[in-house]
């Protein structure tokens, strides 16, 4: 197997996993209502919209300019 072909695999399951894991995101979300989504049991604890709003901010900040840039 050359690079190449172990790039290209690594990348169709790279893809393959980050498909699953929106999927997955994506339905819990659609099962809670709004009161849900801004819930916290208590003052540790984070709700599921902080919680989005967390993760969109490093996935941004992380695949911005993808190997061109050190963040």
């Amino acid at each position: 197997m050359n690079s190449e072909t172990l790039f290209n695999d690594y990348l169709s399951s790279a893809r393959r996993q980050l498909r699953f894991y929106k999927m997955l995101g994506k339905k819990t979300l659609e099962r809670l209502d709004e009161k849900s989504l801004h819930c916290q049991d208590n003052a540790d604890c984070n709700s599921a919209v902080a919680i989005v709003k967390h993760l969109h901010g490093n996935m941004l900040s992380q695949w911005t300019n993808f190997l061109t840039e050190d963040s």
